[in-house]
């Protein structure tokens, strides 16, 4: 798998956590995985850390009040 898209514009159960997809989809070093969110869900502020901590830029590429679409690519 060279790439991954998590959907966290839903809240969901343990068993399909949109976290801990994005999560397990970060440890796995995937080389970009693209991310649809609610801020209430996945604040960019998390996000950022979780970039910082598994490697990663994080970038938004789309700010649409409420949610947003951005983007981890993998750091060299």
């Amino acid at each position: 798998m060279s790439a991954a898209e998590v959907d966290a514009l839903e809240a969901a159960g343990c068993s399909d956590n949109p976290l801990v997809k994005l999560v397990s989809y970060l440890k796995s070093g995937l080389p970009e995985v693209r991310v649809k969110a609610r801020k209430s869900i996945l604040p960019p502020q998390l996000a950022v850390l979780l970039a910082e901590k598994y490697n990663y830029k994080f970038t938004i590429l789309a700010d649409k009040g409420e949610a947003y679409e951005a983007v981890f690519h993998k750091l060299a």
